[in-house]
């Protein structure tokens, strides 16, 4: 599997809503055979811990697989509440539950698309707070990222969320322990990797961009060190001998730009330099980065005819199109 560190998944909570997505998804792919080849929607369902498959949330998913939709089967443990205290112990309901969503569409619709869903989390038990940005959380994301391994199943998991309130040093450094932790064990689609702070219910347009950044550095952690011939760079060290420069060779120039991680947000200049640019801290050049975004950004536009019939044949739904940005 591919590592992918994502956040952008959907949730309907009715029949006709999915129903009514699927028919837009089909517009927008040309036919519904063409959306079933290449499906660039999904869909979340959740199994309700500990170990219920209600009506409800089951009815859901069998429509959205009916409909053609991949499907995650999440179940979300909180250690301590409505999973044992004990990290193991979460870990084996978390399995079943997991487990049984994914059977459970397999039993309905052979061979529908079903990823391994678990967001295993933790309760702070002094409080009875939810924690979406403990530790714990993020060594139970890893693991259970082993585990779908084990079974040869894609997982979606979840890092990036905090209990931070802003955005500060305990938003990066939950963020980055938890995304590190389960990208590395092997997760494939790491779902609300950026955005999320106060466990989840407020959104940050500067955590977006600083955590984009810590998802950057954890990719090029994942791609490793690359040895080869060239990069073993022997003929380099020969060309350029003792008391050379490397900054002008061949294999700088050739390599520069995809050896090393050139983040957006950092600051790197001379104290100086920073300091007569304002002194701006992380926090603020990421509202500055988020504020440009969002003034500039275009969404990719849906095809003029697939717009025009979305809007008069489901007339409620506003798909973010160039001409509905517009407007």
């Amino acid at each position: 599997f591919e590592i992918t560190v994502v956040d952008d998944m959907g949730g309907v909570y009715t029949k006709e809503g999915v129903k009514k997505i699927a028919r837009v998804a089909e517009l927008i792919a040309g036919s519904r055979d063409a959306f079933a080849k290449r499906p660039f929607l999904s869909m979340i369902t959740s199994v309700m811990s500990p170990l219920v498959l209600g009506e409800f949330y089951t009815d859901l998913m069998l429509t959205a697989c009916e409909m053609g939709f991949p499907v995650a089967p999440s179940t979300a443990p909180m250690a301590g509440t409505t999973a044992p205290v004990t990290l193991a112990g979460t870990l084996v309901q978390m399995n079943v539950e997991a487990l049984a969503g994914v059977a459970t569409v397999q039993m309905a619709y052979p061979g529908h698309k079903a990823l391994y869903s678990a967001v295993p989390t933790t309760t702070d038990l002094r409080t009875g707070a939810f924690c979406f940005g403990s530790i714990e959380m993020g060594m139970m994301n890893a693991a259970a990222s082993q585990l779908a391994r084990y079974y040869k199943l894609p997982i979606y998991n979840t890092a990036g969320p905090t209990e931070a309130k802003v955005q500060d040093s305990q938003a990066a450094y939950e963020a980055a322990m938890n995304l590190a932790l389960t990208a590395m064990a092997g997760g494939n689609y790491i779902h609300e990797a950026a955005g999320m702070i106060e466990s989840g219910l407020t959104i940050s347009f500067e955590n977006y961009v600083i955590n984009d950044e810590i998802i950057g550095m954890i990719k090029r952690v994942l791609r490793g060190i690359e040895v080869d011939e060239e990069r073993l760079a022997l003929e380099c060290v020969k060309r350029v001998g003792p008391g050379g420069a490397y900054i002008d060779d061949e294999l700088t120039a050739e390599l520069m730009r995809t050896e090393m991680f050139y983040p957006d947000l950092a600051d790197r200049k001379s104290w100086k330099m920073w300091r007569d640019e304002g002194a701006k801290p992380a926090e603020r050049r990421a509202a500055e980065i988020a504020k440009r975004l969002l003034m500039t950004h275009r969404a990719m536009p849906v095809p003029e005819d697939a717009d025009a019939k979305i809007r008069s044949e489901l007339p409620e739904i506003l798909p973010v199109t160039g001409k509905a940005y517009e407007d």
